[in-house]
């Protein structure tokens, strides 16, 4: 089994939720997860301001990065996972969803805050 395979099911299994453990405690730390999420994104935008833009949907008309734009659909996107989740962890309440939203809010942080520290290295590299 390749690397990748093990830690796809690595997560899998630790994110399938177990009926013995505390919905209410799986609430909280969805709750920071997404707070976690949320500030990673801000660090994305941050680690982005004033540099040239790949994406054509975060740039403007010269190029560079477009701030308010990207916090713009940053904010959409993570408001509609956030949402998304909330209505389903309620929608089915037995099945303790919080855990492996967990896990999906943590790895979504992991996958932008990535970017994050790439764009303040690209920077660092810029500068004179």
């Amino acid at each position: 089994m390749s690397h990748f395979r093990l830690v796809i099911a690595s997560a899998v299994l630790a994110a399938w939720p177990s009926w013995a453990e505390s919905a209410h405690k799986w609430k909280k730390i969805w709750a920071v997860t997404a707070g976690v999420l949320g500030a990673v994104q801000v660090a994305d935008v941050a680690s982005s301001r004033g540099m040239p833009e790949a994406n054509p949907l975060l740039r403007d008309g010269s190029g560079q990065f477009h701030v308010g734009r990207a916090m713009w659909i940053k904010l959409g996107a993570s408001a509609g996972l956030l949402t998304l989740e909330a209505i389903l962890a309620r929608r089915e309440r037995d099945r303790n969803l919080y855990k492996p939203f967990s896990v999906i809010n943590l790895g979504a942080a992991g996958a932008v805050g990535a970017v994050a520290v790439r764009n303040a290295r690209m920077r660092a590299q810029a500068l004179p």
